[in-house]
């Protein structure tokens, strides 16, 4: 786990600072994101992301969920936005409240992976896989060396002793049909 993501914060430390990707991370509600000093939160730096909801906005605790307003969302107005559930993205990327933002707009609203666990989930057993997948997504050509498909098996494999199929990647990858939504 160290090691991974020591080389995920070593290559994503050559990306400049007016470069690094905003996104806003829709933990599993819409309006459900991360607060500075979260796991979530330590998940996205370390992919070398800018995550806005971090910074200055309003946020406020609910049930030990820490929630926004859309209204908010749009004054960070991110360049992409990642969610920890696919049915959220869904969401997000048709309803026509969302459609102003410009993430949304250029079709930038991604699932993160759902293995085990939700790979960007506060309670994830696997934040690392988070961070690889994340700086990945947002910065290709520093990790071109690395398949995540394979990653993701090995990791499997030796973490867990597991021996997924094809089919059984695709599912984690995409995070399509591995949790029932609440």
């Amino acid at each position: 786990m160290q090691n991974l993501l020591s080389l995920v914060s070593e290559r994503v430390s050559t990306v400049p600072e007016e470069q690094k990707v905003s996104i806003y991370h829709s933990v599993n509600e819409a309006a459900r994101t991360d607060l500075k000093g979260d796991i979530c939160s330590e998940i996205t730096t370390i992919a070398g992301t800018v995550n806005v909801s971090t910074g200055a906005g309003n946020l406020f605790t609910e049930a030990e969920k820490t929630m926004t307003t859309l209204e908010q969302i749009y004054l960070w107005n991110p360049d992409a936005i990642i969610c920890n559930d696919i049915n959220t993205s869904h969401y997000i990327l048709t309803d026509s409240k969302w459609t102003g933002l410009a993430a949304v707009a250029a079709q930038q609203v991604y699932t993160l992976p759902v293995g085990v666990t939700r790979w960007g989930h506060p309670g994830s057993i696997e934040p690392h896989m988070a961070a690889l997948f994340i700086a990945k997504l947002f910065y290709p050509d520093l990790f071109a060396d690395i398949d995540m498909t394979e990653k993701t098996w090995s990791y499997y494999q030796e973490m867990f002793g597991l021996n997924l199929s094809d089919d059984d990647l695709a599912s984690i990858l995409s995070g399509n049909g591995m949790r029932i939504s609440k």
